[in-house]
């Protein structure tokens, strides 16, 4: 991979990058269990070893650190919205693209150090207001 992300022009991995995180965000494609880099390089005509380059080169962290960044910081803005109030933890983490439970909770209590439950009742309380710093925003 190192030989790749060497000899790939870093324009060009600036510019699929750009595409890569239109086509995340735009119409939330990242909230999919099923998106790959695979799928991905079809849509925005690459191969998934140049969206992987163009994901190291910009973050710094491989394509799936990059969906678990998007996941997370929606699954924040949603445990904390009253809107998402009547739906489970677990259902918010379904609905956020984690194909279980436990990938949730797990992925949620790594990056943020508590759980997914324990942000939603501080949030509810007053105590979380923003999106945490640890899930910098990509498309920044």
């Amino acid at each position: 991979m190192k030989d790749y992300i060497l000899q790939s022009s870093k324009i060009r991995c600036a510019e699929i990058y750009a595409r890569l995180l239109r086509t995340l965000t735009k119409d939330k494609y990242y909230l999919s269990p099923d998106v790959t880099a695979a799928k991905l390089a079809q849509q925005i005509d690459c191969t998934p070893r140049y969206i992987s380059a163009a994901v190291q080169i910009a973050t710094g962290h491989n394509f799936s650190a990059l969906l678990n960044t998007l996941r997370l910081r929606e699954a924040c803005r949603r445990l904390a919205s009253p809107t998402y109030a009547q739906r489970t933890v677990e259902e918010v983490g379904m609905t956020c693209g984690y194909r279980s439970r436990q990938a949730f909770y797990t992925a949620f209590s790594r990056h943020l150090d508590c759980t997914p439950l324990q942000w939603r009742n501080q949030a509810s309380s007053g105590k979380r207001t923003d999106i945490p710093s640890s899930l910098k925003d990509p498309t920044a």
